[in-house]
C-alpha cells in the first residue's frame, strides 16, 4: 500500500543536547522524578557512590535534596524552554537556603534529561539583588546555569560541604525594574527556530519526533463519490475523508484499498457523515445512519468482531450533502496470519507506562497509522497530557468539506 500519511514538512524536532539521560525507568508522573531519577543514573553509571537523599525529597517539589551533604534545590522546566522557575520558600528560612540550584531540561515523551548547569547560592544571589519584593518565585533564563552535570558533581567531590554558604534572601529588597522585564531581555531571540535550524545542519541523528506534531502531519485518505441523482453536470465532485483506516488509490483498482495490521482499527472522518456501512460478501454486518439533525460523527471503534487474518471487508461511507445512492466504497483488508497484530496483546504489553505508549504510537505513526490510532484511542490508554493533546488533534482535524 502507498502510504501517504507521512507529512514530514510538519513534524516537529528537536535537537537532543550532548550529555542528556535516557532514561529507563518506568511509571514517572513528575518532571521532579525524572530529574531525580537522571541523577541517580549518572551516579550508577559513573560508579560514584556519593550519599542521595531523603527519599522523600523524589516526589516533593519544594523540598530540597542532599548529595554528599550538600543542599540543594532542584529546578526543571521543559526541553525546549528558554527559562526556568525558581521557588523561593526555602531561600528566605534564615540559615536554610540552599547551596547549588541543580537546572534540568525534561523531555516527557522520549524519557530524555538534561542537565544545563548549576548556579552556586552566592551566584543566584547576585543575579537576583535588588530585584525581589517579597516574591514566592522567579525566572531566570537557562543560560545562567553553567557546566552541566559535571560542575554540580565537581562541588560536591571537591569541596567541603560548608564552603558554600547558606545565605538566605531578604524578603523587602526592592526592585528598580520589573523582574518579568528583566528575564524577557535575557531569552534568546528565536530559540526554537535555531533549535530546529541546528537540527537539520547537523543531521538526522539528534531528531527525536514530537507526538502531537506527527499526529498533524497525518495525511487524510481522500476519494470522490459517486453521483447519480445530480442533475448539474457542473457540479463539483464531492469527496469522501476519512483518516483511519487509511486507504490508496491505486489506477488499476476500481475501487480503493485500506490494508490494516491491527484486529480493531479506529473508523473516523473529520466530516459529517450521513451513513456509515460495513458489509463482507454482500452481507451488511453493521451500519449507522444519521439524521437532518444529528450527523455521525466523531470516533468508532471497531464496532464488529476483531479482524482475522485474510479477512476483507467493504467500508461505505456518505457524507453530509449527499442523498441516497451516492457513497463511496472501500475494501478494508488484512495482511497474512503472520501480520496481524490483536489490540488486546499491544495494550497488554504496554500496560500503565506513559512513555511506552508514546513511544509506541509515535513508533506506528511510521509504520501504520491504523495500529497508532487505535492504540491512541484506546479505553486502556494511561492518564497523559501529551495523549490528550494528541487525540484534541486529531479531533480537530479539518475534513475534505473544508478544503
Amino acid at each position: 500500500m502507498t502510504n501517504n500519511n507521512q507529512g514530514n514538512s510538519a513534524m516537529e524536532a528537536f535537537p537532543i543536547p550532548e550529555g542528556s539521560v535516557l532514561l529507563q525507568a518506568n511509571k514517572l508522573s513528575s518532571f521532579r522524578e525524572f530529574s531525580i531519577n537522571a541523577l541517580k543514573q549518572i551516579l550508577r553509571e559513573r560508579n560514584l557512590t556519593l550519599p542521595l537523599g531523603p527519599e522523600s525529597g523524589v516526589k516533593e517539589s519544594k523540598c530540597l535534596i542532599n548529595l554528599n551533604r550538600f543542599s540543594i534545590q532542584v529546578l526543571t522546566t521543559g526541553i525546549t524552554s528558554d527559562e526556568i522557575s525558581i521557588p523561593l520558600d526555602n531561600w528566605y528560612k534564615p540559615g536554610g537556603a540552599p547551596q547549588i540550584l541543580l537546572a534540568a531540561k525534561i523531555d516527557e515523551e522520549n524519557s530524555v534529561v538534561y542537565f544545563s548547569g548549576v548556579l552556586t547560592g552566592p551566584e543566584f544571589k547576585k543575579l537576583v539583588k535588588h530585584r525581589l519584593k517579597n516574591q514566592k518565585e522567579i525566572s531566570l533564563p537557562i543560560t545562567e546555569f553553567k557546566g552541566g552535570i559535571d560542575r554540580l558533581l565537581g562541588f560536591v567531590r571537591i569541596l567541603e560541604s560548608t564552603a558554600i554558604p547558606r545565605d538566605s534572601l531578604d524578603r523587602e529588597t526592592s526592585s528598580p525594574w520589573p523582574w518579568d522585564g528583566f528575564s524577557k531581555r535575557f531569552k534568546p531571540a528565536f530559540a526554537i527556530p535555531v533549535f530546529t535550524a541546528a537540527a537539520f545542519i547537523l543531521g538526522p541523528s539528534i531528531f527525536r519526533p514530537r507526538l502531537v506534531g506527527n499526529i498533524a502531519s497525518i495525511s487524510l485518505s481522500q476519494v470522490e463519490v459517486q453521483t447519480y441523482t445530480r442533475g448539474i453536470a457542473s457540479a463539483s465532485p464531492v469527496q469522501a475523508c476519512l483518516l483511519t483506516p487509511s486507504f490508496s488509490i491505486d489506477d488499476s483498482r476500481s475501487i480503493p484499498i485500506a490494508e490494516t495490521s491491527i484486529d480493531q482499527p479506529i473508523i473516523f472522518s473529520p466530516d459529517p457523515l450521513n451513513e456509515i456501512t460495513i458489509s463482507k460478501n454482500g452481507k451488511i454486518l453493521w451500519s449507522q445512519n444519521g439524521t437532518l439533525d444529528k450527523r455521525i460523527e466523531g470516533l468508532i471503534s471497531w464496532p464488529i468482531k476483531p479482524i482475522q487474518a485474510g479477512e476483507q471487508y467493504l467500508l461505505t461511507i456518505r457524507p453530509k450533502g449527499t442523498s441516497m445512492g451516492e457513497s463511496a466504497n472501500i475494501i478494508l483488508k488484512t495482511p497474512s496470519e503472520e501480520s496481524i497484530q490483536k489490540l488486546e496483546d499491544l495494550v497488554m504489553d504496554l500496560g500503565d507506562n506513559k512513555s511506552k505508549w508514546i513511544k509506541a504510537i509515535n513508533q506506528q505513526l511510521k509504520k501504520d497509522i491504523n495500529i497508532a490510532l487505535a492504540l491512541l484511542f484506546s479505553e486502556k490508554a494511561p492518564q497523559s497530557k501529551i495523549l490528550n493533546q494528541a487525540r484534541e488533534k486529531v479531533l480537530d482535524r479539518d475534513g475534505c468539506s473544508s478544503n
